[in-house]
């Protein structure tokens, strides 16, 4: 019977109740499908809300480490500096000792050949 025709069915005829009722579940399912998509969206925003406090934080503690490792390089300056200062104290008053002792110039055939502190 490949060139037979099977018989159509029919659609009933559906009376207004059942039409309402039908409108109804479809109106029902689409609220239920809008209430879904609503959901997908906040998950989607809250996650994307989280990677960024995640970046946030990463960011901050690579900045405190930078700014600690700022702050070791200040104190180290600082400590090189109070060094320096305290060399140069010492080279100064050695520089004042040196020049406040006295001297003896000595010439040869009238000119200055040399100075000599006398100790």
């Amino acid at each position: 019977m490949d060139g037979a025709q099977q018989p159509t069915q029919r659609m009933p005829r559906l009376d207004g109740e059942t039409m309402m009722e039908i409108e109804d579940m479809r109106l029902e399912n689409q609220l239920k499908r809008n209430r879904v998509e609503a959901t997908d969206t906040q998950i989607e925003q809250l996650r994307a809300e989280r990677t960024t406090n995640d970046s946030m934080v990463m960011a901050s503690e690579i900045m405190q480490q930078a700014v600690s490792g700022i702050a070791e390089a200040v104190d180290k300056i600082g400590g090189a500096m109070e060094q320096m200062a305290t060399s140069n104290t010492i080279n100064a008053e050695k520089a004042i000792q040196s020049i406040n002792k006295p001297k003896r110039v000595v010439r040869e055939k009238g000119r200055i050949t040399r100075i000599e502190t006398e100790e």
